[in-house]
């Protein structure tokens, strides 16, 4: 089980591959009563958190959240809410993989050694984006491979704002942490109401990266994609952007969709270029509605009429 922490109790490990910690709190903060509760379990106080974990046998991946409940006859606001906490056995050599980008150099593999201190993965945005994705691996040490060493591997569901913070301490213990960002976080729980945090899923592999990308993709197809667990194949997508650029009216995309369609295409994609101004890569971003020029007869309100010509399913996307 490796070192004890000064004023932390180890529990048995029933986590595969993670180690448990009954001291491990996911910290809380509401206002309004003066009360944080860091305890692991919810008890009968003023503001309430429950953990609660799913396991998935297939994959061996688990599912973790927090349940916040104001057992007050006040409203109480909420100013800090973690999902839950994941802790790795005590060692030395953990190496941090975690995706960051920008438009058009998106999801780009970043590699850092993990030493005492913390690492902060977020988004201040209100939504997900390019500059980092709520992901993270951690491999056993520098010498894993696709094929063999152990990693523990994680994401948050979550697409607004979001943080995940991954900390060494002087014992060498690894925590991470993940959750709403707090930054600017406020949510009201009126008397008997409840938030649920995002689920914070966690993994294990101990055949490498390889084994972990197969672990992902099987949970995903079975348990996150629509129609799961038996999803259905997905529909042929064209996408007629490397046709046609920035270059194109209503009377070009029909075109594109009628060969699209008789090649036996079923979601015909206009990538970029539909909406506003847009022009170029310099204008018009942000504004969703159709350019007027380019197609007169779409409603400001809707999506151009081609997008649901000869049966193909509606797909709008910039």
């Amino acid at each position: 089980m490796g070192r004890r922490a000064p004023g932390r109790a180890v529990a048995k490990n029933h986590l595969p591959g993670w180690q448990s910690r009954s001291g491990a709190a996911i910290r809380i903060r509401c206002t309004g009563s003066a009360y944080a509760e860091n305890r692991p379990q919810g008890y009968s106080a003023q503001c309430v958190r429950h953990s609660s974990l799913r396991h998935r046998s297939e994959t061996g991946i688990l599912a973790r959240w927090s349940n916040i409940e104001n057992r007050t006859e006040v409203p109480l606001t909420v100013e800090q809410a973690e999902s839950a906490e994941w802790n790795l056995p005590s060692a030395t050599g953990y190496s941090l993989r975690f995706l960051s980008g920008r438009w058009g150099g998106e999801d780009q593999l970043q590699t850092r050694a993990i030493t005492p201190g913390n690492t902060a993965l977020e988004s201040r945005r209100g939504f997900t984006g390019h500059e980092f994705a709520p992901w993270f691996a951690v491999a056993q040490n520098d010498r894993v491979t696709e094929q063999n060493g152990e990693v523990w591997f994680g994401a948050l569901a979550w697409g607004g704002s979001w943080r995940i913070t991954i900390e060494q301490d002087v014992m060498q213990q690894v925590k991470i942490v993940g959750g709403y960002n707090p930054f600017d976080f406020s949510y009201k729980l009126n008397p008997a109401q409840a938030l649920t945090t995002p689920k914070f899923y966690g993994g294990f592999a101990s055949h490498g990266f390889g084994e972990m990308s197969r672990l992902e993709s099987t949970f995903q197809l079975h348990r996150i994609l629509p129609h799961a667990p038996a999803p259905r194949l997905r529909p042929v997508l064209y996408n007629s952007w490397e046709a046609t650029g920035f270059n194109f009216d209503e009377t070009t995309q029909e075109k594109l969709a009628d060969k699209a369609a008789s090649i036996g295409v079923e979601r015909f994609v206009m990538d970029d270029g539909w909406f506003s101004t847009r022009t170029k890569d310099s204008s018009g971003l942000g504004d969703w509605y159709p350019h007027p020029q380019r197609f007169p007869r779409a409603k400001a309100t809707h999506r151009p009429r081609t997008c649901t010509r000869n049966g193909l399913r509606p797909l709008g996307r910039a």
